[in-house]
């Protein structure tokens, strides 16, 4: 059998750690077109050698399956996430930010950090040490060998709890002439939700297969998950941010709490349309049909809210925050 390649080598050594691994893209995050790499991942070592052998420059995916991993993807996650003082365990070091590892069941989302998000469960997966991604090599910064896998901290529950909440519709098609509106309306809420590009990529790419019709090319839509790296954060993406955003002491706490489920689907500029209907509403805020619409128009006629009403189409909304409101009434 021919020697194994860097990467080859670095996928058996995980394998013999114990984590699930299987083979990426080479140079990228992305797996192998049609592979299905919840069934092949794979702790054994002559499966994995078997693999690297044909693909010795692909890169290492490891499943997430009973891992917790802490994706900071910037230098200001990673220093929040220093800050929260976190127990020592392994450490892989990556393109933009670092991948703290914890074992134990979890769920993949957002947190209250802006840039730091949870990879956990059987469904996920990150990017293994020993990989190279557009030049830049994986490596551990702290080895499980130095740092065993601890438990996962329940603070890592409550980040969660206090992320953002993003709305990912799924029924319906989604028409042509409405499906780049519609994406990019659906990544900009998961960017204000934590999530990074390549996350918001994937996302994309499915409502794209599932629900477009007919779906996008799949350049166009790693397209727009790409543009969310420019676009600007918006108040309400962190939990005091959205506290902030919504308070307003002209309005009612049920126009305050609609304004925040108001919140959960707009984009970066304060845009959701296709805009959630009365009914969306009311089960998000526990209100009942008639509550809503009356807090949709204190919420309009204080300013904070304009709406487009439409007869075929959805509304379309557009929250404004205090101080632009306020701003105007002062130039008044």
């Amino acid at each position: 059998m021919l020697a194994l390649s860097a990467q080859g080598l670095a996928a058996v050594r995980l394998a013999e750690l114990g984590f699930r691994v299987f083979a990426l893209r080479p140079n990228s995050k992305e797996p192998y077109k049609g592979s299905k790499h919840t069934r092949t991942a794979t702790t054994d070592i002559a499966t994995v050698k078997a693999i690297w052998t044909q693909r010795p420059e692909a890169n290492i995916g490891v499943l997430t399956s009973g891992l917790v991993v802490l994706d900071a993807d910037s230098l200001d996650a990673e220093q929040a996430m220093d800050e929260l003082e976190l127990p020592p365990g392994p450490m892989v070091r990556t393109r933009r930010g670092v991948h703290r590892y914890f074992r134990g069941p979890g769920r993949s989302g957002p947190t209250s950090i802006p840039g730091l998000e949870v990879k956990a469960g059987g469904g996920s997966y990150v990017v293994g040490a020993g990989s190279t991604v557009f030049g830049h090599t994986y490596e551990w910064d702290v080895a499980p060998w130095e740092a065993p896998l601890g438990s996962t901290p329940a603070l890592v529950g409550r980040l969660q709890a206090d992320a953002p909440k993003v709305t990912i519709p799924t029924e319906g098609p989604i028409p042509s002439g409405e499906r780049n509106t519609a994406l990019v309306s659906l990544a900009g809420r998961l960017l204000i939700a934590g999530l990074d590009a390549e996350s918001i990529g994937r996302t994309l790419l499915d409502v794209n297969a599932r629900r477009c019709d007919p779906p996008l090319p799949e350049r166009e839509v790693r397209r727009i998950a790409s543009s969310t790296k420019k676009w600007a954060t918006p108040p309400w993406s962190t939990g005091q941010g959205r506290v902030a955003f919504c308070a307003d002491p002209r309005l009612s706490s049920k126009a305050r709490h609609v304004l925040r489920a108001l919140l959960d689907h707009v984009d970066p500029k304060g845009i959701a349309d296709p805009g959630p209907s009365i009914d969306t509403l009311a089960k998000a805020t526990g209100s009942n049909r008639d509550t809503v619409s009356a807090a949709l128009r204190e919420l309009e006629g204080a300013g904070r809210l304009k709406l487009t009403r439409r007869s075929r189409k959805p509304t379309r909304y557009a929250v404004q925050p205090f101080a632009a409101v306020a701003a105007r009434a002062d130039a008044a």
